[in-house]
């Protein structure tokens, strides 16, 4: 496969970078902010879960929630990825056969769900035993079974509403409906007494709160129609041939984030698990926020590959990158300045140890987002076996990291490992994506990010000179100076025009609307 490189082709005009930026903006926007609403919502959710059960019963907790997120991505099959290729062709043209497409790929999701469920549900006496020596965690892998389909199809059908090219759908239903949900019924239930079990009976209802409004959306954008259902078994089988192979690269970048709280509960106890959990849950954030950018800018990448327009493309790149980057370094100077209050304030005192693992993992969070979009750039444009690779080899880096450095160096060990392995994917990847497709996520504009965070780091070193401070005071103190100087730094230095055109529609979309 090959590409025209950026510099053959003529830059894109001022008018179309305008159009793309405003297209990136109002949809990075509208999935941003909801993303991290119910990214926020589902911290409160650990921290309460955390409260309620102590340490030890949230290592448990922690260990059965970790099984059901590395559920979510092998139960849908990739199918939630395969509905938004494939889906977008026949949603002006073809309603029928796009019906029959989507309850065929939920059904599959849902019955992989349900296969997947049983399977651990027949080995968590093996699961609990042999692999993590804690018996007691036989009957929560049990309970957490039933979330598998739910999930699979809350990602089948969230991402089905995407096709209406509006993302409000899948972020009411995914985003914000589940995690309220779960955060809701975790509170009923321990004023129930249900402590352990309540916590893990929410997280499962929550799932299937989303399920039910991601159809009701669904129903709402596609009615009922008198036409025929046409035959599908060709285009449900393009579907599996493009889905499978995506979700198996997308499993394994997951588990390089998620398999350390795996090899952190077989090798320590359950308190050092979560511990390790509420520093992994934090550093998250980051993730999180790239994530925003990517619903949108999916679409935008496949449109602008397809008709050979790379310059637009490399733009938009840079555009996504550089606003990610502003959104998420006063966060990571924050967790480097001030993690032990941080842990101390959010968690508790018991989990002050995981301090400096989040600083680490932090670290690895924050190449992520400065690498851009990469995975996502790779398998768009037609790279996907290349990411896949990389995915399979610092999996297996991240495993071997994890299986020496944890003996060794407890909770900072699995951080480092993965830090290590998380950094090595997406410096690797933009590489590739430099090789593929000949564009770069870096100009002069990335510069002014620099003054600014040296300021930062100058005003919490004057911080930390005043003396002890009680930690919340601390937190409060470096978290104002990091937004506000940084904030400040840019705007001295000068906003380009589309980061002013992006800070008023993120405005718009905060603001009452007059009635």
């Amino acid at each position: 496969m090959s590409t025209t490189p950026a510099t053959a082709e003529p830059q894109p005009s001022a008018i179309s970078r305008t159009r793309d930026a405003e297209r990136l903006a109002t949809g990075a926007g509208i999935a941003l902010l909801g993303r991290v609403a119910g990214r926020s919502i589902h911290l409160a959710v650990q921290v309460a879960v955390a409260r309620v059960l102590g340490v030890e019963a949230f290592g448990l907790y922690s260990i059965g929630w970790t099984t059901v997120r590395i559920g979510a991505l092998i139960a849908p099959l990739g199918l939630d990825q395969g509905v938004l290729r494939y889906g977008s062709i026949h949603w002006d043209t073809d309603r029928a056969l796009l019906r029959t497409l989507l309850l065929r790929a939920l059904g599959l999701a849902t019955c992989a769900g349900l296969a997947l469920g049983a399977v651990l549900y027949v080995s968590a006496p093996l699961l609990a035993d042999a692999i993590f020596s804690k018996p007691e965690l036989t009957e929560i892998i049990r309970w957490f079974t039933p979330a598998f389909a739910l999930v699979a199809g809350l990602k089948v059908a969230a991402a089905a509403t995407r096709l209406s090219r509006t993302l409000k759908w899948s972020v009411y239903s995914e985003e914000l409906a589940q995690p309220a949900a779960n955060l809701l019924l975790l509170l009923l239930f321990s004023l129930a007494g249900w402590r352990l079990f309540g916590a893990v009976t929410a997280t499962v209802a929550s799932f299937g709160v989303g399920l039910i409004l991601a159809v009701v959306y669904l129903r709402r954008l596609l009615p009922a129609s008198s036409s025929p259902p046409r035959a599908s078994a060709s285009l449900v089988r393009t579907l599996l041939v493009f889905s499978v192979p995506v979700s198996f690269a997308g499993v394994c970048t997951a588990l390089i984030m998620w398999s350390d709280v795996l090899m952190v509960g077989y090798f320590l106890p359950a308190g050092d698990v979560g511990t390790y959990q509420a520093a992994s849950q934090t550093s998250m954030l980051f993730s999180f926020i790239l994530g925003g950018f990517v619903a949108i800018f999916a679409p935008m990448i496949a449109d602008l590959h397809a008709k050979g327009e790379i310059a637009r493309l490399e733009e938009l790149f840079r555009l996504s990158t550089k606003w990610t980057l502003y959104l998420t370094v006063p966060l990571y100077l924050v967790i480097c300045f001030a993690s032990s209050e941080l842990m101390i304030v959010v968690f508790g005192r018991d989990f002050a140890l995981g301090a400096t693992p989040l600083v680490i993992l932090a670290t690895g969070q924050m190449t992520n987002v400065a690498m851009g979009t990469v995975g996502l750039l790779l398998i768009m444009t037609g790279w996907h076996t290349r990411w896949l690779v990389l995915s399979l080899l610092m999996l297996a880096l991240d495993i071997a990291l994890n299986w020496l450095l944890i003996p060794r160096f407890g909770l900072s060990g699995a951080a480092l490992a993965t830090a290590v392995s998380l950094s090595s994917l997406f410096v690797l990847g933009l590489l590739q994506v430099r090789s593929a497709l000949g564009i770069w996520p870096y100009d002069r504009r990335c510069l002014k990010l620099m003054l600014p965070a040296l300021g930062v780091g100058g005003a919490a070193f004057l911080i930390r000179s005043a003396g002890p401070l009680p930690p919340l005071v601390t937190l409060l103190l470096l978290l104002a100076s990091s937004v506000g100087i940084f904030a400040t730094g840019l705007v001295l230095f000068g906003l380009d025009s589309e980061d002013r055109d992006f800070l008023r529609r993120m405005g718009s979309f905060v603001r009452p609307k007059a009635t």
